[in-house]
This record gives C-alpha cells, structure tokens and sequence, in this order.
C-alpha cells in the first residue's frame, strides 16, 4: 500500500479518495453524480497542467487555469505558482503577496513564499520595502541573511560587515548575494591576504576546485597562483608532486603545493 500512495502523488490520492467515496453507494453511503465526478478529475487535470506551465514559466497558462481550481483540495498551488513566476517583477502589488501570505498563514506555503519574495526584492534593492516585510521573516537562509546584512550597511555598516566576515570563512559555496558584502571587507581591508588564502585552503579540503579558483582571483594578481598552474594541479597532483614543481620560498608556491596534496589524497 506505502508504495501505491508514493506512486499517485497527492492529487492521486484525492481523487483515489473520491473514487472510494462513491464506492461506498455500495454499502449505503451517499451518491455522486457522474457530473461531480467528472468535474473532479477535470479539475485534477487541470492541476496537473497548472503545475507543467508553473515549471515551463508560463505565466498566462497559470493564470488562465488558476482561477477554476480554487475550489481544488490543492488550488492554493496554483496561487502560489501565479505569484512566484512574478516575485522579480516590480509591477507585482506588495498587497497581493500580503493577502496571499495572511490568507495561508497556516500552510508551509506561506513562510516558502515570503522568504522567496523578500530574496526577490533583495535582489532588485527595494530596501525599504525589504525592511518592512523581513521583519515577519520565520526562516533565513545564508542567502537572505546576506541581503539583509546589504540592507543594513547604509545605517549600521560596521555591524553588518562584523557578520559577514564570519560567512567567509568556509569550503562551501556562498550565494551571490554575499559577493557585495565580501566585496566591501577586502576593499577596505577587513578581509587580508592571509583570510583570502585561508579560504582557499577550505576550498582545497572540502574539494571545491570551482570555488578555490574564484578565491584566488580575489588576491592581488602579483600574488595569486597562475590560473594555468592551479589547472594543472587539479588535473596532475599526483605528477607535480612526484617532480616537486612548486616555487616553495613563496605564498602562492606553498598553497599550490598544498593543493596538489589535498587533490592527491582525496
């Protein structure tokens, strides 16, 4: 059984629990029209076409179904799909997004959908709108807590920036709405050489040879390994290091020793 509900999906099982429904005339229970049926299973079709246009980005095909599936168990998807393909908009009323949010305060959708349009705004710089809204915000990524930290510089600039150096320091990727923050560190010196190759051995460890790459565009060029030279590591550690070819008496020489060895041994 487990097996026959992860199959159907949720407007599957709505309408399986439809179909049991009228099966139970059977046993004395109440009667369905076939009219109520059918209009039933139109309505999950149109679900279904709803959420294909919601992936595909159409917006007017979500729109032209939206409004029949109100009545849908799951009908709030469709709402919900009309308002993300616009959240990068700036025409989209901010009353729409609130009514939406205080008509669905219960459903995890709700929290899904503030979080995504503060991002969106975030995104285009509508600060004061931003300020507003994030103060309702339940949950914060590293991408909005970024944003939020953009929104704050004009006002509280050392404050903001005293957070954001503390997203540095990791061998993971950082969303881009953290690069004006680091930006601001290393242009006014709160995020030195030492820092900068800190996060470069990170990248190294955890195997980010993607991000090791864009940490060392960040040094000075007089000081960064040579873009061929790292390739080369990533690709032939093990060779380099059998024929020591690394400059050791300087920084950039030591750290793309180092590299060689983490992409050697792991």
């Amino acid at each position: 059984m487990r097996g026959t509900w992860g199959s159907v999906g949720l407007v599957g099982m709505v309408w399986m629990l439809s179909i049991g429904a009228t099966a139970a005339v059977a046993r004395g229970g109440a009667v369905h029209p076939p009219t109520a049926v059918s209009t039933a299973a139109q309505g999950d079709r149109d679900f279904m076409l709803a959420r294909d246009a919601f992936r595909a980005a159409d917006v007017a095909k979500v729109d032209k179904l939206a409004g029949g599936l109100d009545s849908h168990p799951l009908g709030v998807y469709a709402r919900y799909w009309q308002l993300k393909l616009r959240l990068d908009d700036p025409a989209l009323a901010p009353d729409s997004v609130r009514n939406f949010l205080g008509n669905n305060q219960d459903t995890l959708l709700a929290p899904r959908l503030r979080n995504e349009w503060l991002k969106a705004l975030g995104r285009r710089g509508a600060w004061d709108l931003f300020a507003q809204e994030h103060l309702l915000a339940q949950d914060e990524d590293t991408e909005l807590l970024c944003y939020s930290l953009q929104q704050r510089l004009p006002t509280q600039r050392a404050e903001a920036l005293s957070e954001a150096k503390r997203l540095w320091f990791t061998g993971s990727e950082t969303p881009a709405s953290c690069d004006p923050l680091f930006d601001a560190l290393i242009e006014k010196s709160s995020l030195n050489e030492r820092d900068v190759w800190s996060r470069f051995e990170m990248a190294a460890e955890a195997g980010n040879f993607g991000l090791a790459q864009r940490i060392n565009g960040r040094l000075p060029a007089i000081h960064q390994i040579a873009p061929k030279d790292l390739e080369r590591a990533n690709r032939e550690s093990e060779k380099l290091l059998a024929n020591t070819e690394f400059k050791g008496a300087t920084i950039a020489g030591r750290e793309l020793a180092l590299f060689s060895l983490h992409r050697a041994l792991y």
